[in-house]
């Protein structure tokens, strides 16, 4: 098939466009290799390839479409491809500006496995790469290894894998992700996924480079207005939600204040009786509690003691004089009293034995026992 009917062909089918891609049958252009030192910046990198081309090309720079692609198996090797500018044009028609015009062979060389090998079909077309160079395209869809053998010649036990492209997308930092259908000689299949930096794609596109430099430059600013955009959007939603937060706060509060202006009256209810019933306690403890200690005292009392004068020292203390027939009573009574558990502390005082008996005072400190009176709140609601 001659180079002119291949491109009506080409012409005629509707694979030329994928995503964000154009891709270009290779026939249209020439490759070339070149190294270049270790030492060669990367911004020099382009005016090095332009130089390849002028002394490479049989036509002028300005003629030609042309671009750029690195080798992976060989360090510091490149690829320069041209076509002429016309020819290209004339083939695509007007070239979208928001989408990357490549060969398919420098897709493949992009894609291509350590050694610098692929074997790449792209919807109906097929490129194959030996050793990072274009040896065969052909304008339809071809897994038979044997009949590519046919086509480019010995190739010896070279381990060439077959990729079928399906899909590409971008990623968030605007590299590209293919992915790919991957096979064997054994027709054995599986996915496989690569990613491709932006920068290396627009080093293979072939459009004008003040027009790549202008998109380049375009696509930035879209890509950082659209971060800034998304920046904005999530201060924009927290600041939605914060302002939600405070609705919520400050309507949770007058449905507090609401509920505690209704509760008023009834905690003012409870406040009233719980102090009512105070008031009507320490009434009840003054004119009980003399009684009340004298009762406990008297019912340790033994027979041969008697009280003669008893006074309530303060809300917890009583002081009783007291007689008692014999010393050792005196003791054994204050024992009886401390083991009672009633009292905090008991003191005889003043003990003077005489013919009428013997003569003690004593104190005693009683433990503070609550009313069983006192109303809660559940027992007044």
């Amino acid at each position: 098939m001659s180079e002119g009917e291949l491109a009506v062909e080409n012409k005629g089918s509707e694979n030329k466009c994928m995503n964000d891609f154009v891709f270009v049958p290779d026939n249209f252009f020439i490759f070339k290799s070149f190294e270049i030192s270790a030492k060669t910046p990367s911004k020099k990198l382009l005016e090095v390839v332009v130089s390849q081309i002028v002394e490479s090309s049989p036509f002028p720079i300005e003629q030609l479409l042309w671009g750029f692609v690195q080798q992976k198996h060989r360090k510091n090797s490149w690829i320069w491809y041209a076509g002429l500018k016309d020819r290209i044009q004339g083939f695509l028609g007007t070239i979208p500006n928001d989408k990357h015009v490549v060969p398919y062979a420098a897709l493949a060389i992009l894609l291509a496995d350590e050694k610098g090998n692929a074997w790449l079909s792209v919807e109906n077309q097929t490129t194959v790469v030996i050793y990072g160079m274009p040896k065969l395209f052909l304008a339809e869809k071809c897994e038979d290894w044997n009949a590519i053998k046919a086509n480019i010649g010995d190739v010896g036990s070279l381990d060439t894998k077959y990729f079928v492209l399906k899909q590409i997308l971008v990623n968030h930092s605007n590299d590209y992700k293919f992915f790919l259908e991957r096979s064997t000689d054994e027709q054995s299949f599986s996915q496989d996924i690569q990613v491709i930096a932006e920068k290396r794609i627009w080093s293979a596109d072939i459009r004008d480079k003040e027009l790549l430099k202008q998109l380049k430059r375009q696509k930035n600013m879209l890509s950082f207005s659209n971060r800034g955009l998304k920046l904005v959007g999530g201060l924009l939603l927290i600041t939605s939600i914060f302002q939600l937060g405070l609705i919520f706060g400050k309507t949770l509060c007058s449905w507090r204040q609401r509920v505690a202006k209704r509760q008023t009256p009834i905690v003012k209810k409870i406040e009233n009786k719980d102090s009512l019933v105070r008031q009507m306690q320490a009434m009840l403890e003054q004119e009980m509690r003399p009684f009340e200690l004298l009762g406990l005292l008297n019912s340790y009392r033994p027979k041969n003691i008697y009280f003669s004068n008893a006074t309530l020292d303060n809300a917890h203390n009583i002081v009783v004089e007291a007689v008692s027939e014999t010393a050792m009573s005196v003791q054994e009574y204050a024992q009886s009293l401390e083991e009672s558990g009633k009292f905090e502390s008991v003191h005889l005082d003043n003990i003077n034995a005489s013919y009428q008996g013997t003569k003690f005072k004593l104190s005693c400190d009683f433990k503070e026992n609550k009313g069983s009176y006192f109303l809660n709140l559940k027992e007044s609601l």
